[in-house]
Formats: C-alpha cells, sequence, structure tokens
C-alpha cells in the first residue's frame, strides 16, 4: 500500500483555476507553518526552503532577535553584521540512519540550506553584537551606537 500526502484543495488541481489554488494553498500554509515554503518550478517540480521563524525585539539600548533552529549545532550556523544588514544562514544536514527494522515510508522534515536576511534601522556597534545558540533557539543582541551628543565649542 502507497501513502499519499493528501492536502485539502488537492482535487482540484487540474481546474482553470490550479496557479491560484497553488498560491493560496501556499500563503495559508505559509501562515499556518510558516517554518517551510513550497514552490514550484517551471518543469512541475516542487521544491522546499526552509525559513526559520524569526522575532524581533527592541529594547531600549539595542535589537534582541530570536530564530527557531531545531536540530541544528552552533556549528551549522552563520551569523554576519554588515552595513546595517543581519544575515543568518544555516544548512540542516541529512541524517545518515540506517533503519535496521524497517524502510523510511514519509518524510517531511526539511533538509538543505537557509538564509534570512533583515536590514535593522538603527546604527548598530557591530563590534558589541553577541550571538548564543541552547535548546534549538538562536539569540542575537545587536547594540544600538550611542548617540552622538552636542558639544559645546570654546570661541578663541
Amino acid at each position: 500500500m502507497k501513502l499519499v500526502q493528501w492536502t485539502p484543495g488537492s482535487a482540484r488541481r487540474n481546474s482553470l483555476f490550479e496557479d491560484f489554488d497553488r498560491e493560496f494553498e501556499n500563503l495559508m500554509s505559509w501562515a499556518l507553518a510558516p517554518s517551510v515554503a513550497e514552490t514550484k518550478t517551471p518543469n512541475g517540480e516542487v521544491t522546499r526552503r526552509l525559513t526559520p521563524p524569526m522575532d524581533l525585539v527592541q529594547e531600549k539600548d539595542h535589537y534582541r532577535v530570536h530564530l527557531d533552529l531545531p536540530g541544528l549545532r552552533k556549528d551549522d550556523i552563520e551569523v554576519t553584521f554588515q552595513d546595517g544588514v543581519l544575515t543568518v544562514r544555516g544548512e540542516r544536514k541529512t541524517e545518515q540512519k540506517e533503519e535496521k527494522d524497517g524502510k523510511v515510508v514519509r518524510q517531511e522534515r526539511y533538509v538543505g540550506t537557509f538564509e534570512r536576511t533583515l536590514r535593522l534601522p538603527e546604527k548598530i556597534d557591530a563590534t558589541k553584537v553577541t550571538a548564543r545558540f541552547e535548546d534549538g533557539v538562536l539569540e542575537l543582541t545587536l547594540p544600538f551606537l550611542p548617540e552622538a551628543k552636542p558639544v559645546r565649542l570654546q570661541i578663541q
């Protein structure tokens, strides 16, 4: 017996509204489970890409960013900050496990690379940015540069 994934609306795939239906379902699946997005290539292949959920919190003197990255190790993640743009890249690698008593019937967990970028409006002190990875959550702290204070000049 073959297991086939059923998705609401799959019976309408051959309708005139196939593209609209697919885009709407992609939108709804993103809204309900934003971590993996599916797209269809021109040759009909469905591709998946990981888009880890991210929270951005503005504190008094810094931004705090959280990304959910379950199943990754800190060595699988790269964080860069340049010209006001924060970039987080990584890769969830395929598990090379041999099933002794059976075979994999269904695999839904995403493997592959991802990249999230975020342009920050505030001036950030790049020398003081910190990153911490614990229990599958990446936490970044991005301190603001201190504001330049006016200086009163003595007239000679």
